[in-house]
């Protein structure tokens, strides 16, 4: 997956479009644009990459995000 999809992907899946997701819009998000993975590998990676801690994932999170999925 190349960076313009992971851009994609991310702004399919913000839908309050605050420029990062939340937990829930990962979790809602990831099955309707065709990414099926297991709830406890999503909470350890989204934990894992979320450096600043905020709850939510920023761009450069999320690309880390989709690296560990």
């Amino acid at each position: 997956m190349n960076a313009d999809q992971i851009k994609t992907i991310f702004a399919k899946m913000d839908v309050n479009g605050d420029g990062s997701l939340s937990f829930e819009e990962i979790t809602e998000g990831l099955p309707k644009v065709g990414i099926k993975v297991d709830i406890s590998k999503i909470k350890a990676s989204f934990e894992a990459v979320d450096t600043d801690k905020n709850g939510s994932l920023d761009p450069e999170e999320f690309v880390s995000f989709m690296a560990k999925i």
